[in-house]
């Protein structure tokens, strides 16, 4: 991450989006599955991170949220955002911390053409997004990093480890 000119993490609701955040966001970008309403334990190991984060990097840092579109989905996320924001704040008053919620939200039930909750008329589920749409809010995340620094970073640790195990292989211990 010290490559980066951010940092970012995808924050969702839910562990049963859990397996399509993997298998989408870039394996770099760490995911937090809220499982519902977060703990504090958990929202105090957020806190706890991102202050770690700025303090390492001095970087802004970016969190991505992703949830339904009803009263319980946007809650959790202004809760749990409220408290991590305060706490991190609080260990590092200097922190430039941002929460995005990219989905769901207001209007792209539209967008999308997802249906209503049966079950709550005027709510939208996660769930109800195609593989395809869902991939497509997922991969912005991915859109926020440079690629190709980590790719250069990635790159000069192997050229290291290369170097080093040709080092090592022409060492000859002491007799």
């Amino acid at each position: 991450w010290p490559s980066q000119a951010i940092y970012v993490e995808a924050w969702f609701e839910a562990a049963a989006m859990e397996s399509q955040f993997a298998f989408y966001a870039h394996p770099m970008i760490p995911l937090l599955a809220f499982h519902g309403d977060i703990s504090i334990p958990e929202k105090w190991k957020a806190a706890k991170r991102l202050s770690d984060i700025s303090d390492r990097l001095g970087c802004r840092i970016e969190i991505f949220y992703f949830g339904d579109n009803d009263p319980k989905g946007f809650l959790i996320p202004q809760s749990a955002w409220a408290d991590v924001a305060l706490w991190a704040r609080a260990m590092s008053p200097g922190i430039n911390l941002h929460f995005n919620r990219i989905g769901l939200n207001p209007g792209q039930e539209i967008d999308f053409a997802i249906p209503e909750n049966p079950d709550r008329p005027g709510t939208y589920q996660w769930e109800a997004l195609s593989d395809a749409q869902a991939r497509g809010l997922i991969e912005r995340v991915n859109g926020q990093i440079d690629l190709s620094r980590f790719e250069a970073v990635r790159s000069r640790e192997q050229s290291l480890t290369t170097s080093l195990r040709a080092h090592i292989d022409q060492w000859e211990p002491p007799q």
